[in-house]
């Protein structure tokens, strides 16, 4: 298969022409571009319109994409996002978050529709049903000391709905999704329950990791609750 010539014109001074054709060219899309300046059609520009912009607005020739963090839904209009790390403080006797949590891009606010046990709740967000694992605590399975107990703690605490915030996993490998665990008042459901002696700290990792070993700690040294008084 012959290969194919690259096509060239015939006349001799092509690269002539062609020059000043480019030459020619630019010079008419500079007039234009000028002209158009001229009657402002371009917003920004240098003489665009003393009296067009808005009262009390700084001149910046141009408009900025913001680059301010999303706000969590129910976050108060005008309210800077949270960026610190999560964590936990203790108030009144509760263990709750040192932030809004509803200033925390990443935290969901949602609905309970079933405990299961002290560490796994089924919630109810964005019109799908999903189970979630409690990330920082383990709490008795069916059968074991202490089930009952945590899981009525669990049920008192979560009924008014959750505040969700995810850390470093997603997912356990059930498929559960893994998620810090507040009240709507911002009271950390692990923290509270390891605090008063219903479930163990989780160790492997997690922001809150530190504190609730520490709180589990604190529950043993105290003999606090059905997983320590005996």
């Amino acid at each position: 298969m012959s290969q194919r010539r690259r096509y060239e014109p015939d006349w001799p001074d092509y690269g002539k022409k062609r020059g000043r054709q480019t030459r020619g060219l630019i010079a008419v899309a500079v007039l234009i571009i000028t002209a158009l300046v001229g009657t402002r059609y371009f917003p920004g520009s240098s003489d665009a319109g003393a009296g067009s912009a808005t009262p009390g607005a700084t001149s910046t020739g141009s408009a900025r994409q913001s680059t301010a963090a999303p706000t969590a839904p129910g976050a108060a209009a005008g309210a800077e996002p949270v960026t610190s790390a999560l964590a936990i403080v203790e108030r009144d006797g509760s263990w709750v978050a040192r932030d809004p949590l509803e200033r925390r891009a990443e935290a969901t606010r949602v609905a309970v529709r079933n405990v299961i046990d002290g560490d796994t709740i089924d919630v109810l967000a964005a019109q799908t049903q999903l189970r979630v694992r409690f990330y920082g605590i383990d709490t008795p399975e069916r059968g074991d000391a202490c089930y009952a107990e945590a899981t009525r703690r669990t049920s008192e605490l979560t009924r008014a709905g959750v505040i969700l915030v995810p850390d470093a996993r997603q997912q356990d490998p059930g498929g559960r999704e893994l998620r810090y665990v507040f009240t709507l008042e911002g009271q950390s459901v692990d923290a509270t329950l390891v605090a008063e002696g219903l479930a163990l700290a989780w160790r492997g990792d997690g922001t809150l990791r530190s504190r609730l070993v520490a709180l589990e700690e604190q529950a043993r040294r105290e003999r606090t609750g059905c997983l320590w008084a005996g």
